[in-house]
């Protein structure tokens, strides 16, 4: 944050580093600061830009940056801040003929693309160069810094600006918003509440490292509601460890854990009666305060996560068509069963995917299922004009796609192919 003089420091600072461009794009120019003055914009002009800090406004990311921080009393525990944008129009001036106001505004142009922050460098400059007017400005130790950006103003806004400046007449103009700005008050607030005790606590910040989680069967394996999750790591052998799985708590008691890796089985029965809803799951490791120490000490360690995918199963009535030609397209409803079950929050879509000689793919929306109903383990998607084919069904929960059947026999000549499940509308 900065004092008082922070407004002044960044017209000054502008101002330095628009003469040292003019002085080397075009020589004799004069940077000017205030309120343009009237110009004859003749043949002996000389090339000058005007700098106007014209408009200042609240800064829109930083306007509550004003509200101090109060206890319940009311007291002011910190100093008030004002968080400002300073709007400046630059106005050239010079030759006609020479085409010196072109050459300026493309001049100032690119110096500001070039480099649209106000650096501690430009700062501390425009300090040097006004020791008496700038010398207790502290604008180099704001947290944010003071960037450049164009303003497009249209005709009817630039008409209006230049209406104000009376009896001057327009010249060729830009402008340009500078912010933020973060202005102090000098105010430091009442001091804190002072210490009644003294105590103290020794924390292990070192603790177990967790490198993953994946299916038993290895990381191409899905992982799914009903099986199990296989946590990898350094340091997990420990009694007082808790796990928190999807938000909640999950003790080690009676799970299968080594100092490398720790098995989970995905069943109610291990998240107090609960299911986890399909997609991705966050995994953390809760490493518990020290014997003594307050509840507040314990710490989330290392996460991982891992992407819980539903499991579809077609009942034996699932397809239901309406009659049609042999051969045409046909409609009807598909309903399916669906672990773990769908909560109401969730976007659910069914996939068909043919595998005829010409394929076609459908995606379908399930029937409207009533909020009293959730959570749901069966869906039915109703569907028109659908080849007869043999489909690949998936089910998407939330843009995550249901686990397939597989063959896992490694003696099988289809071994970790996709078998299903599969569903012939005839």
């Amino acid at each position: 944050m900065a004092n008082h003089l922070a407004i002044a420091t960044v017209t000054a600072a502008l101002q330095q580093a628009l003469q040292s461009a003019l002085n080397t794009d075009v020589p004799g120019a004069q940077v000017k600061i205030g309120r343009p003055a009237a110009t004859g914009n003749n043949e002996d002009d000389s090339p000058g830009v005007n700098l106007f800090l014209y408009q200042v406004a609240p800064n829109a990311a930083g306007r509550n940056a004003h509200l101090a921080s109060r206890d319940s009393a009311g007291r002011m525990r910190g100093p008030d801040i004002v968080a400002l944008d300073l709007f400046y129009l630059l106005s050239f001036s010079g030759t006609p003929s020479d085409f010196a106001p072109e050459r300026l505004l493309a001049s100032v142009a690119r110096i500001v693309e070039h480099r649209p922050l106000i650096t501690p460098a430009m700062i501390a400059k425009a300090i040097a160069e006004n020791p008496s007017v700038l010398d207790d400005a502290d604008l180099q130790r704001a947290g944010e810094r003071v960037r450049a950006s164009p303003i497009h103003l249209s005709l009817d806004e630039m008409s209006k600006l230049w209406s104000v400046l009376f009896q001057v007449p327009y010249a060729l103009s830009v402008a340009y918003r500078f912010g933020p700005v973060y202005i102090e008050t000098r105010a430091s607030g009442s001091p804190g509440l002072p210490v009644t005790q003294v105590g103290s606590a020794v924390l292990m910040l070192s603790g177990p490292r967790l490198a993953g989680a994946e299916a038993p069967e290895g990381a191409g394996w899905p992982i799914v509601w009903g099986g199990s999750v296989v946590l990898t790591g350094e340091g997990l052998a420990r009694s007082d460890l808790e796990l928190r799985i999807g938000g909640i708590t999950v003790g080690t008691a009676g799970i299968a854990i080594s100092a490398k890796r720790v098995v989970i089985s995905l069943v109610a029965a291990t998240f107090g009666g609960s299911e986890l809803p399909a997609g991705p799951v966050l995994i953390e490791i809760v490493v518990p305060p020290p014997a003594g120490a307050p509840p507040h000490l314990a710490r989330v360690g290392d996460t991982a996560v891992f992407v819980l995918k539903p499991v579809l199963t077609l009942p034996a009535n699932a397809l239901v068509t309406d009659p049609a030609p042999l051969g045409e397209p046909v409609d009807g409803t598909l309903k399916v069963k669906i672990v773990p079950k769908v909560v109401k929050r969730q976007t659910v879509h069914l996939l068909l995917d043919g595998k005829g000689s010409a394929p076609r793919s459908f995606r379908l929306a399930h029937e409207a299922v009533a909020d009293a109903a959730y959570p749901v383990d069966e869906l039915v998607f109703p569907f028109t004009d659908v080849a007869p084919d043999d489909y690949h069904v998936q089910i998407v929960v939330d843009g995550v796609a249901s686990a397939p059947e597989i063959d896992d026999d490694p003696l099988s000549v289809t071994y970790r192919q996709i078998l299903g499940p599969m569903v012939t509308i005839p």
